[in-house]
């Protein structure tokens, strides 16, 4: 196989993986979130995966990212869970098509934990997209 197959191979894959075939389907609008969404970042990481998997993109967005924001002035958190909130970050972002952002992200994740594998494979998935 040639590079350029391997990459959309990888990027059929996560999609498959990952369950995010639903980009299609990325329609909710509303940046409200429900009130009862606590500012735990354990909580909101949580919702903020039950949004993406219902295809609620912007709302998994805005939850990643106040994580992203409260975990980076956080003093010793885990690179790898530092880089997991940054992958997904990217894919809420990927969901809404967003893909220079998502690959940002991404980017930001392989920074933090050069070795985390999701990200690669997010750079992959958007690489295709663009």
């Amino acid at each position: 196989m040639d590079r350029v197959a391997i990459v959309k191979h990888l990027a059929v894959v996560l999609f498959v993986l990952t369950g995010f075939l639903m980009l299609s389907g990325c329609a909710s609008h509303s940046n409200q979130l429900p009130p009862q969404v606590p500012n735990n970042p354990i909580v909101k990481m949580a919702q903020a995966g039950e949004y993406l998997r219902k295809g609620q993109c912007d709302r998994a967005y805005t939850l990643y990212t106040e994580v992203v924001h409260a975990i980076d002035k956080e003093k010793g958190i885990n690179p790898g869970q530092k880089a997991e909130i940054h992958y997904y970050r990217g894919l809420s972002l990927a969901c809404m098509k967003r893909f220079e952002e998502a690959k940002q992200a991404f980017q930001r994740a392989l920074a933090i934990e050069p070795l985390y594998h999701p990200a690669k494979n997010g750079l992959a998935m958007v690489a295709v997209e663009m």
